[in-house]
């Protein structure tokens, strides 16, 4: 127990001093974003565990979630845990997930008012949001739990819909991120050919451009095979379109009015946007009660709009495919959100404006800034902050009810059957306006020639 306490207070400002006096020097935003990265990966982890088997049998005794979890399935009621079914069990850790995002959720919507137009650390607000770390952890655990506690009867439904929308911005985050990673790194690579006249840097960019295209080629066709046979008319549009739209996009990237205005656009990032506007095609599809593979236990009734659990061949999986690979993307883009300025440059790339610039701290500012007796953390935004701290915020209060709509596979509680049809709609709509933001991003330069483009 007490390494774990060792452990733990290298992440809090006021006792890393007595064990990371030999970590090397780093400045205030870097280790304010990432502790509270370590914060959202705790609370992630933590989330996934309420959906293990071992844990939703232990909470399934309990009767608050064994009413909880029969909303999810009302043609099951349970009035006591001993009549507890096969069907509601699969699913009580349902609420144990919406309670546990719902503190975490207002943890960083408190951060995402109060941070609104910081402009440097001299603002009083800065320092609550470089340090007291030990204080906020107190009450980020506080609003967890006291979220335990409600047992409004449409607590999950009017939540739900907060998540629902909250998903739907996310998407859009998480490809804007995605561009500006592969900006970024198409970047990085040209500089390194210019200034080496090595073609290895050149041919890098080539090659995974062309790995990438292959990859969206192959999705396309398993999308195709497994999710659009038969009778499958929308999921044939869904591919087909976003299909053409991919090679829309992609055709723009490399004109060479584009390329003049904007010479860092290319293969690469339009490669890496259309992969990731069919892996969203993939979860719309994977969203469907219909004509899809890995829908076990739902079943639409002919004429129906909704969708109802088969109790009796139900072999619900609760870390499937379509859980496992964006939970896998939603660490990718908080870890890349949390080591970089891409809070920063997200909000620049929206509104056409390209501002990527390393920060630089000098010997002189280390040992100025130094703190005294333990770690030297710089404070390197005295003359301005180097992310938009409330957006920062809203980032993670997104990706946390992202999360919650991911583990919960997008059902709708209280409800007389568990529609899965608007996440369709939802995630699909999502690929729309993502290609209809890159695009932007490609033409803003033409657009907009009074503004700066670096």
């Amino acid at each position: 127990m007490c390494n774990v306490v060792w452990i733990l207070s290298c992440c809090f400002r006021g006792s890393c001093r007595l064990c990371c006096s030999g970590v090397p020097a780093c400045t205030t935003s870097l280790s304010a974003r990432i502790t509270y990265l370590v914060y959202l990966v705790i609370g992630i982890i933590v989330t996934c565990i309420f959906m293990a088997p071992a844990v939703t049998e232990s909470l399934s005794k309990f009767e608050s979630f064994c009413k909880s979890a029969s909303l999810y399935i009302p043609t099951q009621p349970v009035s006591k845990c001993n009549d507890i079914t096969a069907g509601v069990k699969n699913v009580v850790g349902f609420p144990a997930v919406y309670r546990m995002c719902f503190g975490m959720s207002l943890f960083f919507f408190g951060f995402v008012i109060l941070m609104i137009k910081v402009k440097s650390s001299n603002d009083y607000r800065a320092y609550i949001q470089n340090g007291f770390w030990f204080f906020k952890f107190i009450i980020l655990v506080g609003l967890i739990v006291g979220s335990f506690f409600i047992h409004a009867p449409n607590f999950e439904f009017g939540f739900m819909i907060i998540g629902a929308i909250g998903s739907f911005l996310f998407y859009i985050i998480q490809m804007v991120l995605i561009v500006d990673f592969a900006y970024g790194w198409t970047i990085n690579w040209v500089q390194r050919y210019e200034n080496t006249d090595q073609k290895f840097w050149f041919y890098g960019i080539i090659a995974f451009s062309f790995l990438f295209y292959f990859m969206f080629i192959g999705v396309c066709v398993v999308l195709f095979i497994f999710y659009a046979a038969g009778d499958c008319d929308l999921h044939k549009f869904f591919i087909s379109f976003n299909l053409i739209l991919c090679v829309i996009v992609s055709v723009i990237s490399v004109l060479p009015k584009v390329k003049k205005y904007n010479p860092h656009s290319g293969l690469l990032q339009s490669s890496v946007v259309s992969l990731y506007t069919m892996y969203i095609t993939w979860t719309s599809m994977a969203s469907s009660p219909t004509c899809n593979p890995l829908s076990k236990c739902l079943q639409m009734p002919d004429g129906s709009n909704s969708t109802t659990v088969n109790l009796e061949t139900c072999t619900f999986e609760t870390f499937s495919y379509d859980v496992i690979v964006p939970l896998v993307i939603l660490l990718f883009c908080i870890l890349y959100a949390g080591i970089s300025d891409a809070s920063s440059d997200a909000i620049d790339t929206v509104r056409g404006i390209s501002t990527r610039a390393d920060a630089v701290v000098s010997d002189s500012e280390q040992t100025k800034d130094s703190e005294k007796g333990g770690q030297k953390v710089v404070d390197d935004e005295k003359e301005g902050c180097k992310y938009n701290y409330s957006f920062f915020h809203f980032m993670f209060l997104l990706s946390v009810l992202f999360l919650m709509m991911t583990l919960t596979h997008w059902f709708t509680p209280n409800a007389p059957s568990m529609h899965t049809v608007p996440a369709v709609w939802v995630k699909i709509a999502s690929s729309w306006m993502n290609l209809l933001i890159y695009l932007w991003i490609l033409l803003a330069p033409i657009i907009l020639r009074n503004r700066e483009f670096t």
